[in-house]
Order: C-alpha cells, then structure tokens, then sequence
C-alpha cells in the first residue's frame, strides 16, 4: 500500500506518536488527579457534617457531657475522624476523672491537627475546624447545644460552597489539562 512507512523513518513517527498520546493521557490524569481532591474535601467535609450533627444529637439528646459525646460519636463513626473523636473525648475525660488538667482545647488541637494531616481540605476548613473550641465551653446546656448548632451550620454552609466550587472547576480543569496536552504535543512535535 502507499500509505505504509517502513523502516526507521515508520519507527520514528510510531514514538512520536505513542508519545504524543502519552503526554495527553499524562495531562488528562493531572486533570483528574485535581477533580479527585476536590471530591475528597467534599467527602471529608460531609464526614464531618455529619460528625458534628451526631455530636449535637449526643449532647442535646442524651445530655451527654462534650466528652463522652465525642467518644460516642467516635465509636459510630469509622476511619481516622472516628479515632480522633474516641481519643479527644477519652482523654479529655480522663484529666477531668483525675484532675490532671487535660482541657477540651488543648486536647482538641493537638489531635485534630493529626487528623488534618492526612486529608484534602483547604486552610480555610482547617482553621475552621481548629477553631471548634470557641463554640463550647458553657456552662449553660442550651447555650453549648445553640453553639453546636452554630458550628453544625458553617461546617453545611463549607460543604455546600465546596460543593458548588467544585461543580464550576471540575469541567474547567479537565478541559484545560486535555488543552495542555494538545499543546504541549503541538510544540514538541
């Protein structure tokens, strides 16, 4: 046939080629990399949504104290965030059973900065987060259990932006890696 190219010259277009379509699937899997983490945080930030909720359902329902709140809370919940509750909650307890002075805030960002260690989410949930302790702390059931709710709610409203965020970035950053691909083969080649 006279399309055929043989030879060195045939093997030569076959690496280019190959390459070409390797840098394209490379860009495209950068792509996807991005829209995984922001499917991540979304994930972890419903994680926590859903956390904070029981938590409130434990200390308003069962009128439990914070701390064996957080360790009920904990044994429900499964992975790294369930673990890090169990352990502020029996620790925090532990120092109010032999006056050792663990405090609630202490605790909670030691252990809550291990727990941040392996997730996706961006500062501003962070400092979200590490700023819990602000919303307990009252002596006043109700107004612990009105700063639960409180906390709940901005904790909703970061997951729905989140949410939103990534629905607007996902198509753009997709389409952007696959372009930079084309491109990148368009001047190599």
């Amino acid at each position: 046939m006279g399309w055929e190219i043989r030879g060195a010259d045939g093997r030569k277009i076959m690496l280019k080629l190959m390459g070409a379509l390797f840098l394209i699937a490379g860009c495209a899997g950068f792509g996807w990399c991005a829209c995984m983490e922001m499917d991540g945080r979304i994930g972890q930030l419903h994680t926590l949504v859903r956390a904070f909720a029981m938590l409130e359902r434990e200390v308003g329902g069962s009128m439990a104290t914070l701390p064996e709140g957080m360790e009920r809370v904990g044994q429900k919940l499964e992975g790294s965030l369930g673990t890090c509750f169990q352990r502020i909650g029996s620790i925090v307890r532990a120092g109010q059973e032999d006056f050792s002075g663990a405090t609630f805030e202490e605790t909670w960002q030691k252990e809550i900065l291990d727990y941040l260690k392996d997730t996706c989410l961006k500062k501003k949930d962070r400092q979200m987060l590490l700023s819990f302790p602000d919303y307990t702390g009252f002596l006043d059931g109700q107004m612990q259990l009105l700063n639960l709710k409180q906390f709940g709610r901005e904790m909703e409203c970061a997951e729905e932006k989140a949410v939103q965020e990534a629905e607007n970035r996902k198509k753009a950053v997709l389409s952007l890696s696959v372009t930079c691909g084309f491109l990148a083969v368009v001047v190599l080649l």
